[in-house]
């Protein structure tokens, strides 16, 4: 069983791991979706890294 106190600092983390992550997203991938070249591929490439988790997962919805 997981107490309190642990739970709570998961959370947290979990939190500003989220934030980095979008900050990530809008700063640096974003902007370059869709873009020819190498900044596309490399926006492209960063994204499927940042969904990599989530995609792993079977119960989360995606394609």
């Amino acid at each position: 069983m997981v107490g309190p106190e642990d739970a709570a600092k998961h959370a947290r983390f979990s939190i500003a791991t989220a934030e980095v992550h979008l900050a990530l997203l809008e700063d640096t991938v974003v902007p370059h979706l869709g873009a020819a070249g190498a900044a596309g591929l490399t926006a492209e490439y960063q994204l499927r890294l940042l969904a990599a988790p989530y995609v792993e997962h079977n119960d989360y919805p995606h394609d």
